[in-house]
């Protein structure tokens, strides 16, 4: 695994060797990696200029993935949470933390044939993700 930190929002990752980093955004917020496979890690952060509750970015992210595909996980706490599942062939993993005014979010996709490979993978990238001033 190798770290990445964004310096614009100053959260880190622990990203797989093999993800190759893509054109990152003008703005620096955060960064996308390809994969083998056809995987595909994105990590951002923002400002949470809406104020948005955890409960309803939670709600909104929940309905948004149930409406184009199957939501198999969803959890959700203080000021965070994780939603999985499939859409179309590829599996999905998304975590948005937010805290001090600020989102910090991963998202992570693969196709469905490589879900036993990039389960185990996902874990660990969603684990390591730290959010400024370790929050």
């Amino acid at each position: 695994m190798v770290s990445y930190t964004n310096g614009r929002f100053g959260f880190s990752v622990q990203r797989p060797k093999n993800f190759k980093p893509l054109r990152s955004p003008d703005n620096g917020g955060g960064q996308a990696f390809a994969g083998p496979g056809g995987a595909e890690l994105r990590v951002w952060g923002s400002y949470n200029s809406l104020d948005q509750t955890v409960e309803q970015a939670y709600s909104e992210a929940k309905a948004t993935r149930a409406r184009s595909g199957e939501v198999t996980y969803a959890a959700q706490k203080d000021n965070w949470y994780v939603l999985s599942g499939f859409e179309g062939d590829g599996v999905f993993y998304e975590k948005f933390i937010l805290a001090d005014g600020q989102i910090t979010g991963l998202e992570m996709t693969y196709p469905r044939s490589k879900k036993a490979t990039y389960d185990p993978i996902v874990g660990r990238v969603a684990k390591s993700l730290t959010p400024p001033r370790g929050e």
